[in-house]
C-alpha cells in the first residue's frame, strides 16, 4: 500500500512521530527542516506538514514573533501553537505586550520556554494574561 494512500489522520501522526517535539535547539532546526522538505513533496504533505511548522516556535528576536503572529493570525491558525522557546531578547520590559499577544492568542500553549541569558529581570506579570482555561502546563526560565 502506498504510504499517500493512507488515512489523513494516520499520515499525520506518521509525520508528527518523524520530527522531534522539543525545544532543544539542534533538534528545534532539525524538525523545522524535516517539515519544510516534506511541504515541497505534494500538496496532501503540505496540507499536513505545513501546520506542524507552528506547533513549537523558537526565536531569540522578537520581530521573527511578531511575523509568525501575523502570519499564523492571517490564517487563523493561532491555535496551533503548543510550545515556545523565547531568549533574552523577550525579558525587556518592552516586549511585555508582544508576551502578552502570545499568550492571549495561543489557547492551545502548554509550554513557554524563558532563556534569561542576560540575566535581566524577568516580569513574571504577563501570566496573568493566560485564562484560567489555559493548559500552561510549563514555564521555563533558565538563566
Amino acid at each position: 500500500m502506498p504510504l499517500l494512500s493512507l488515512p489523513t489522520e494516520i499520515l499525520r501522526q506518521i509525520v508528527q512521530f518523524s520530527v522531534p517535539s522539543t525545544l532543544a535547539v539542534s533538534s528545534y532546526l532539525e524538525r523545522q527542516a524535516t517539515l519544510c522538505a516534506l511541504c515541497y513533496v505534494c500538496r496532501r504533505l503540505l496540507s499536513i506538514a505545513q501546520p506542524l511548522l507552528f506547533e513549537i516556535l523558537f526565536t531569540p528576536w522578537p520581530e521573527t514573533l511578531v511575523k509568525i503572529l501575523d502570519a499564523l493570525d492571517s490564517k487563523g491558525w493561532t491555535n496551533l501553537i503548543r510550545q515556545v522557546g523565547l531568549q533574552g531578547q523577550f525579558m525587556d520590559p518592552c516586549e511585555t505586550k508582544l508576551l502578552a499577544r502570545l499568550t492571549k492568542n495561543s489557547p492551545s500553549l502548554h509550554t513557554l520556554a524563558l532563556d534569561n541569558f542576560f540575566n535581566s529581570e524577568v516580569d513574571l506579570t504577563i501570566l496573568q494574561s493566560f485564562s484560567s482555561s489555559s493548559l500552561l502546563t510549563q514555564l521555563r526560565v533558565d538563566d
